[in-house]
């Protein structure tokens, strides 16, 4: 956290070295974030890419009322659903699913999974909204707090997602 103080004492004066370390710092948390919500590699270049140049144009706009990680997030959040509206949220989801789930065929197949492949198969058939809370919350360690600032709804509305996307995820596994 102190190392996140003083990145973000950085950010908002104009200093490049310092907005340097924060995109080695950000750049592979934020791509993690876009494919595991399903988006292709080149997709999700595209959006920490947009992501870091809104971070440095809007550099000014951050007033440190929240933590430095949740201003990035919401707005890595917000490009994504750009994306989606561009290219087709329906394709992009339905592309990765194919990708991670296997055909009822091969059943034999899924049988043999480690417990990773089973969440992340798990987690591919979440609603968007239940999958963005699980993975905000356990992948990237934020606070309902900081979900509610990024995702832009009522912390109980949060709560209630990741209660019910949690209960989902063990049926979901357990039937794996």
């Amino acid at each position: 956290m102190d190392e996140e103080k003083r990145i973000s004492g950085a950010v908002v004066p104009q200093d490049e070295e310092a907005f340097a370390e924060l995109f080695r710092e950000y750049y592979p948390r934020i791509f993690r974030y876009c494919r595991a919500n399903g988006l292709s590699e080149a997709d999700a270049q595209e959006v920490v890419q947009v992501t870091m140049i809104a971070v440095w144009k809007g550099r000014g706009n951050f007033q440190r009322r929240t933590a430095l990680s949740t201003w990035i997030f919401g707005i890595a959040h917000h490009k994504m659903v750009d994306l989606w509206r561009q290219h087709g949220r329906d394709a992009a989801v339905t592309t990765a699913a194919k990708r991670l789930l296997p055909n009822r065929a091969e059943k034999d197949f899924s049988e043999q999974l480690t417990i990773t492949d089973r969440m992340m198969r798990a987690l591919a058939e979440l609603s968007e909204k239940h999958r963005q809370v699980i993975l905000l919350a356990f992948y990237h360690g934020l606070s309902c707090r900081e979900m509610s600032a990024i995702l832009g709804c009522p912390m109980g509305t949060i709560k209630s997602r990741l209660y019910h996307a949690k209960e989902q995820l063990k049926e979901l596994i357990s039937n794996g």
